[in-house]
């Protein structure tokens, strides 16, 4: 295969590149959508010509003490926050669009303490986050594909019933993450 370098007149002044391949016969078709494709400096995958993407990372700046049910975490450092989707004030991640999103936490104990946490949307356990060790400081992850509608709410709380009484999160070592895979119609 031969690559010919071609030059967009776009005002970012990107270049695309296009197979030459005698079976290419829809190389001017293929060159024209790629072009659509190039927004923001970037190629951009082709469910999200004309939107824009969903990514967001946070994490908390202090430690969190006394524990009750159900409580929502908090994490009130956005890192990143492309689509404004993740309100930082109350730790409510709600999506912009529909789509499948791909959802990470990392919640961190302190020594000797153990607790369980949830990746919830609307109320519903998506999955659910296991911290504690008896000798060190303990992490826990987990992550969740999932299809989110607009206005969904997704938080990470403490389960309504697994953690120990006393136990700490290491802010410094919890965070929560997620960005948009591909958007649905």
């Amino acid at each position: 295969d031969r690559i010919q370098k071609i030059h967009v007149k776009d005002p970012s002044s990107l270049n695309v590149t296009q197979s030459n391949t005698p079976q290419n016969l829809v190389g001017e078709k293929q060159l024209s959508k790629s072009v659509e494709r190039v927004r923001k400096g970037r190629l951009v995958p082709h469910n999200m010509i004309g939107s824009y993407p969903t990514a967001f990372s946070a994490s908390m700046s202090r430690d969190l003490s006394n524990l009750q049910h159900n409580q929502v975490l908090a994490f009130d450092i956005a890192s990143i926050n492309i689509g404004n989707a993740f309100d930082k004030t109350t730790g409510v991640f709600i999506p912009n669009m529909k789509g499948v999103y791909a959802l990470f936490a990392t919640i961190t104990t302190r020594t000797g303490k153990s607790l369980e946490a949830q990746i919830v949307r609307n109320g519903g356990g998506l999955c659910n986050i296991f911290a504690g060790d008896s000798a060190f400081p303990s992490p826990g992850s987990n992550m969740v594909l999932v299809a989110l509608d607009v206005g969904d709410h997704v938080i990470v709380r403490i389960h309504n019933t697994y953690h120990d009484s006393g136990a700490t999160i290491d802010g410094a070592f919890s965070t929560f993450s997620g960005f948009l895979l591909h958007e649905t119609d």
